[in-house]
């Protein structure tokens, strides 16, 4: 079963300082004599005013815990299409998959009908409300599976050979679709369909790529994946060719991916370091820049980003307590918000800059307000 680990960046420069977490509040009037010298001061977080799903009014504000039917259970991923459609994943204590849908932000969930054998689901993509596709494993072997209505049920749409073991899956919309992992000798796997899943192919890695862990789609021919090694791959011909991009070293992982509004954003560790302190990156034009997660963050394992503003990385921190870093000023500074839930997370998913999802060993938090009260 795939652990990813993340951990922190050291904060870079004197004024990338971490922020409080809540509103914002207006700056201190300087005195007199110093009104014309400039301050270096680190902004708050402000929590975005955006739509949210009815049904969900009542979960009031900050991170609340949600009640799963699946009971004792490992998330290990979180879709979502808009407030209300929200769709999660992973294994229960039993060593079972298991797959949910909800059409009310996750106040109520459905359980999902699958194939019988498989361990975990390990990635969900969402095409549309009801078309989507989720990776699953039996321990070792991945498979594709696919749902026309919503979630309901899960029919499988493509089963890999024994050596795939698949940790991410991604869509354009629906015609494109991307699933990621690796061999038992730890190289990377791509796989691709661009008939909506119904043919499979194999896409080849520049040489020497080791495992990936993530993908996400930038839209149209494009999409990028992540993993050991420094790997950033990106393509911009549906997977014809896949280049290396600079940005990361050779001592990384790369273990989440994002993109919202034109740019990405990945999470990673440094795999050599003992406390696999973490990396955080982002892509606003054409180069790859180090993201200033505050020191002594903890483990991260997701990345989720709304607009050209909000993102969220989620992981763990010392105990094993939720650690969830996000920021409203498009990576500058960064607010650490507390969630009502001390277990490491593994997932998260946003459906606008207010809306969102978080996931791990102890089940799903939501929140209508971007993670932090008003």
């Amino acid at each position: 079963m795939r652990r990813i680990a993340v951990a922190s960046l050291a904060v870079v420069g004197a004024s990338l300082l971490l922020a409080a977490c809540g509103p914002a509040k207006p700056a201190a009037k300087p005195p007199a004599a110093t009104a014309s010298v400039a301050t270096a001061t680190a902004s708050t977080f402000v929590p975005a005013k955006a739509p949210a799903c009815p049904a969900a009014a009542r979960l009031g504000t900050g991170w609340q815990s949600e009640s799963l039917p699946t009971g004792d259970t490992h998330v290990l991923a979180l879709a979502a299409t808009d407030p209300c459609h929200v769709w999660t994943g992973g294994t229960t204590a039993s060593g079972a998959a298991f797959l949910l849908f909800s059409t009310s932000a996750g106040m109520a969930w459905t359980v999902g009908n699958l194939p019988p054998g498989y361990a975990a689901i390990r990635g969900i993509a969402m095409a549309t409300a009801t078309k989507g596709w989720a990776v699953a494993d039996t321990g070792g072997t991945g498979a594709v599976l696919a749902t026309v209505d919503g979630g309901r049920d899960w029919t499988l749409a493509k089963a890999f050979p024994a050596a795939a073991d698949l940790a991410g899956i991604a869509t354009d919309g629906g015609t494109r679709i991307w699933a990621v992992g690796q061999s038992p000798a730890h190289h990377a796997l791509i796989f691709a369909s661009q008939d909506g899943g119904r043919t499979w192919s194999a896409q080849t890695p520049p040489g020497g790529t080791l495992a990936l862990q993530s993908v996400v789609s930038a839209g149209g021919t494009s999409a990028w994946a992540g993993g050991s090694q420094g790997a950033l791959l990106l393509t911009s011909d549906s997977g014809s060719h896949w280049v290396l991009a600079p940005g990361t070293t050779l001592g990384t992982t790369v273990t989440g991916l994002a993109v919202a509004a034109g740019q990405a954003w990945a999470v990673g560790y440094l795999a050599a370091d003992a406390a696999h302190r973490g990396i955080g990156l982002h892509r606003g034009s054409n180069l790859w820049l180090p993201l200033p997660f505050p020191a002594g963050t903890g483990e991260l394992d997701a990345i989720a980003a709304s607009g050209t503003k909000y993102a969220w990385a989620v992981g763990h921190g010392p105990g094993g307590a939720a650690s969830i870093l996000a920021t409203s000023d498009g990576g500058t500074t960064w607010c650490q918000q507390a969630p009502a839930g001390a277990f490491a997370l593994d997932a998260v998913a946003f459906a606008n800059s207010g809306a969102g999802w978080v996931g791990g060993t102890g089940g799903i938090l939501a929140t209508i307000d971007s993670g932090t009260a008003h």
